[in-house]
């Protein structure tokens, strides 16, 4: 009798048991079913869309900072790691980096790589006639050579037609780059056609197929709305001599700025009047404000002119209960100091660009003895 009580006990055990295995089953075939039909409907590279971004305001083209090639199709462009603008004189202002490696770079003329990316998600504005896009880029060329690389946008509607006009961006002409090897910045706002689903970016060199070309760019983007770089105040240098500075406008390629030399004349100051980069030393302990990050973009707010040092690091993917090991693994992979000269907000373009993930950022200053820092957790879509 206490055989057949405990026997019928453990019944509905068994029961709950087959139960938990049931659903595991039905759930890895479900899984497995709904794999196998979504690869099936995954389109071929030569009709692959790219998803819209997590925010609308995010660049739309994939690898569009030369992070790689993996979004493009075509070929005849290259990264180049190792590519530095050469200018003919000291850019002001002195924290401008220029665009530097890594670069696209075109190994020989008729290069041509292009990418389609979804507007689905701005399907509403589009067909009322609202909505606008902005595609950006910068874009060079070597020395006094009439080479340079310039993109094109396309906007495509479902059945794949053009909708409107196609928007060009490049190349800048040598006057423009100064006749040296240095890109310059192409934007310009895009008027969207009602129909529009999808955009087409392609990449093109100026040189036919055969022709040697040293075509390069940079940066290439296209947003919802402009990419929003705050002026920066910034006084002319005291040193006298000749400086190169960007101008975004009045440039003879397409919709393109242009760089120009500009001359500082007068006594130089005594150097105790001066910083390393031609400007009062701080004299006013400094507070960090207003600080954003973003994939490609550090911004923050000064009081006064000072060093910022700035570490950026990685963190593994996962909640609390992560092994020290995990903890081991996040990595640093920004480093950098930056200077500001005067009051107010600096923006610094991070090369390369942050992928999508946690961030712990830290920034440190010295205000005369005084150091102090501030760190924060940042979670990039």
């Amino acid at each position: 009798m206490r055989s057949h009580n405990s026997a019928c006990h453990s019944r509905p055990r068994v029961r709950s048991i087959v139960n938990k295995w049931h659903w595991l089953v039905v759930a890895a075939f479900v899984a497995a079913t709904t794999a196998a039909f979504s690869w099936g409907a995954v389109p071929t590279r030569a009709e692959e869309i790219h998803p819209p971004p997590a925010e609308s305001n995010d660049n739309r083209i994939v690898d569009g900072s030369a992070e790689g090639l993996s979004g493009w199709q075509g070929s005849g462009f290259l990264i180049d790691q190792s590519w530095q603008a050469a200018y003919p004189a000291t850019f002001w202002p002195p924290f401008w980096e220029g665009p530097e490696g890594p670069v696209f770079e075109a190994s020989a003329g008729g290069a041509s790589i292009t990418q389609t990316d979804s507007l689905s998600d701005l399907a509403s504005s589009i067909d009322a006639g609202t909505q606008s896009l902005w595609a950006e880029g910068d874009f060079g060329g070597s020395g006094s050579g009439a080479d340079g690389a310039y993109m094109t946008v396309e906007l495509l509607n479902g059945a794949g037609e053009v909708v409107g006009k196609t928007y060009q961006y490049g190349p800048p002409s040598p006057n423009d780059r100064l006749n040296s090897t240095i890109m310059v910045p192409c934007r310009s706002p895009i008027t969207v056609s009602p129909g529009a689903r999808t955009a087409r970016i392609t990449l093109h060199t100026e040189e036919s197929a055969g022709q040697p070309s040293s075509a390069t760019a940079d940066q290439l983007g296209l947003r919802s709305e402009p990419l929003a770089i705050p002026a920066i105040g910034f006084s002319e240098p005291r040193i006298p001599g000749t400086y190169v500075r960007m101008d975004e406008t009045g440039g003879q390629g397409p919709n393109c700025g242009h760089a120009e030399l500009f001359t500082v004349s007068g006594p130089s100051p005594k150097p105790t009047e001066l910083s390393e980069a031609g400007h009062e030393a701080p004299a006013m302990p400094a507070r960090l404000s207003d600080v954003k990050l973003s994939r490609s973009l550090l911004t923050l707010r000064v009081s006064s002119p000072t060093k910022i040092n700035v570490a950026i690091t990685s963190l593994p993917a996962g909640g609390r209960k992560r092994h020290n090991s995990a903890r081991r693994a996040a990595r640093r992979v920004i480093n950098l100091t930056l200077t500001a000269h005067t009051a107010g907000k600096l923006v610094h373009r991070l090369r390369p660009s942050l992928s999508a993930g946690r961030y712990l950022l830290k920034l440190s200053i010295a205000s005369g003895t005084t150091p102090s820092s501030v760190a924060r957790m940042i979670s990039i879509h």
